[in-house]
């Protein structure tokens, strides 16, 4: 009993700050749900009910969210904490499985139960087994990683993830929408879930044997007092290779910028995982103004992600960088840099995914004879060939540079190792992005004359470039003030700051020009945009990296 207490409590203190996430998505779905509610009675409630939590409980912790990262975990494959569990028997195993698949599953169903409550709709009846067996491809790939390298597990994780939900998108529209399964419905609901739960018992089976499998070879491979039997022996065939030919963990830099995701880009992360939402989101169909939404909505979940992460640190003597790379032999500069190299990369995963999501959405409009209509009726709107086409490049450039600019906000902040410190600053940043989005639809709701109230706001939006150029005298002097600092300090030099201003530089250029050259609504002006992108990018912050691991280390 008191084994399974232990395991228990071990068990809840790994997940608890997955468990903060999805209370936070949560919180945000339903908020969104009754804004759609208020301004889009007739929007596409669905795509909020049926494909939002899932999919963002996979898409972020398939990256290991829930501080399972550590040198020892990149080295073999394993979560070390899983190896310190006092797991003996399948009994005490199965706990972790159960407790992760319920808090998947459990917390899903409840969501969707509220939402169906606000909105007024009914919730499929497929959506329930369609979501655990998710959570049971979820809890076995969880449980046991077969791939060491960071990014090829996240490949892999995400390609799985796009498969599982797509298919599971699929089977629900059908369920919605085709008359064809009118009659023998009932028969195809209860055989998928029949097949939802067995997949889910092969999950928890697959789940077990990877915890017990994980408990007698701490290095990663199957060791000779383990069972021999058939999945032992495949184990240890797929484990001949040493450890040190699949991670070059040597490489003290290639480590520094792939593993502990959670002191510093947590928020490109969680962003990855948005991406991957969108591009299940956008597989099918959706109106303008219900994309428009969910891309609201994934802004309020980041923001929400971040802030829970900083209130539920687990770090209990206040720091937020690990001890091994505190006392690492690395300077401070170069870890700085090199954590900043990573965000860099991810930003080209994030363009990746861009692509693929415009790809695919113009695949699936072009089949369902829906792009033609949208892209005629912006052709006749704003008297432009190729005006659809142009809106949505310029909407994947604008993601693209909030995407950076919000993946480097908090990384000063952070990098400084003081909670207290990183969740002023968060709240601070999150205050600027919240407080236009909620306060403009109040005060449009509130309005009776929509043509005056839209005078209105045109003629308030011409102060803006007055704050805007008064921001970026701030921004500026802040520049000065932060290159000062890291020079006298040696953390940097003049030619390392002048080439941070320049890159800044470039690419604000670069997107001012095409969103420029590709902009259809003669109302937006050119000042605006470039306000707009210099406000987005962070630089200030950027030089000041080396200056807040310089703290946190000698503190």
């Amino acid at each position: 009993m008191l084994e399974c207490y232990a395991v228990t409590r071990l068990t809840w203190q790994r997940i608890r700050i997955a468990s903060t996430l999805v209370i936070a998505i949560m919180v945000t779905g339903i908020a969104i749900a009754i804004t759609f509610r208020l301004v889009y009675p007739q929007a596409a409630i669905f795509f909020v009910i049926v494909g939002f939590l899932p999919a963002a409980i996979w898409s972020l912790l398939v990256f290991d969210t829930d501080l399972q990262n550590s040198v020892e975990g990149i080295e073999t494959g394993y979560d070390p904490w899983l190896l310190r569990m006092p797991i003996a028997t399948w009994k005490l195993a199965i706990i972790p499985a159960s407790m992760r698949a319920a808090m998947v599953g459990g917390t899903w169903v409840l969501y969707a139960v509220v939402l169906s409550y606000i909105l007024d709709t009914e919730m499929p009846k497929t959506i329930p087994a369609i979501v655990f067996a998710t959570a049971a491809v979820w809890l076995a790939g969880a449980t046991w990683r077969p791939f060491s390298r960071v990014l090829t597990r996240s490949i892999a994780g995400v390609s799985l993830f796009v498969v599982v939900n797509s298919w599971a998108f699929l089977l629900i529209w059908a369920d919605l929408e085709a008359a064809r399964f009118a009659n023998a419905g009932h028969f195809w609901r209860i055989g998928l879930l029949g097949i939802a739960i067995m997949v889910l018992l092969a999950g928890f089976w697959f789940a077990e044997r990877c915890l017990v499998l994980a408990r007698h070879q701490p290095d990663g491979r199957v060791s000779a007092s383990a069972r021999r039997s058939k999945w032992n022996l495949w184990c240890e065939e797929w484990f001949s290779r040493p450890i040190a030919n699949k991670v070059l963990i040597a490489e003290p830099k290639r480590a520094l910028a792939w593993h502990d995701w959670f002191s510093i880009p947590i928020g490109t992360k969680i962003l990855i995982g948005c991406f991957g939402m969108a591009l299940l989101g956008f597989v099918i169909w959706v109106p303008l103004k219900a994309g428009v939404m969910l891309t609201v909505l994934f802004g309020l979940v980041f923001c929400l992600s971040q802030l829970s992460l900083v209130v539920c640190n687990p770090q209990k003597d206040g720091r937020v960088l690990p001890p091994y790379l505190v006392a690492s032999p690395l300077r401070d500069r170069e870890f700085a840099w090199w954590r900043a190299g990573s965000i860099v990369r991810m930003f080209g995963w994030s363009i990746v995914a861009t692509i693929l999501i415009s790809l695919i959405w113009l695949v699936r409009g072009t089949r369902l004879g829906l792009w033609q209509a949208w892209s005629t009726e912006m052709a006749t709107h704003y008297e432009t060939d190729r005006a659809a086409l142009r809106i949505i490049v310029s909407l994947a450039v604008v993601v693209l540079v909030a995407t950076l600019g919000r993946s480097l906000t908090g990384l000063w902040s952070a990098m400084l190792g003081r909670p207290r410190v990183h969740l002023y600053a968060m709240i601070l940043s999150m205050s600027w992005i919240l407080a236009p989005i909620f306060v403009f639809p109040v005060w449009m709701l509130k309005q009776t004359d929509y043509e005056s109230a839209i005078a209105n706001a045109w003629w308030w939006a011409g102060w803006l470039p007055w704050v805007g150029w008064s921001w970026l005298l701030v921004k500026s002097l802040g520049v000065m003030a932060a290159s000062v600092l890291v020079v006298r300090s040696g953390l940097a030099t003049f030619a390392q700051v002048f080439q941070l201003v320049i890159g800044w530089i470039a690419i604000v250029s670069v997107s001012f020009a095409v969103l420029v050259f590709l902009n259809p609504e003669p109302m937006i002006r050119p000042t605006w945009i470039g306000l707009a992108l210099a406000f987005l990018l962070p630089l200030a912050r950027v030089v000041i990296l080396p200056y807040s691991v310089h703290l946190d280390r000698h503190r």
